[in-house]
């Protein structure tokens, strides 16, 4: 069992670059949208936000360790929300 600190060390710098990575596709759709003039309700745009929202949200990291598992089940209502119409179960 790691200790908290063995957690970060191993995990941080690895993190850190997929937060940036996150960030800057960000910036790339706004400065796409910016250059076309026009806004779409891309329904994937809105889930990786929620996404975001979710990791960020406290109450998942207090008693819970299931963070992993509500993204992949707000990763899989994107198909459900495309494909068949439904309306997204996540908490966002």
């Amino acid at each position: 069992m790691q200790t908290p600190k063995q957690v970060l060390d191993a995990y941080f710098l690895d993190v850190r670059y997929a937060l940036l990575e996150v960030a800057a596709m960000f910036d790339r759709y706004d400065a796409a949208v910016a250059r076309a003039g026009e806004t779409t309700d891309d329904p994937r745009r809105r889930l990786l936000q929620d996404a975001v929202r979710l990791l960020a949200d406290e109450k998942y990291g207090k008693n819970q360790h299931d963070r992993a598992e509500l993204l992949l089940n707000l990763f899989s209502d994107l198909d459900a929300e495309t494909q068949e119409g439904k309306k997204r179960t996540h908490p966002f």
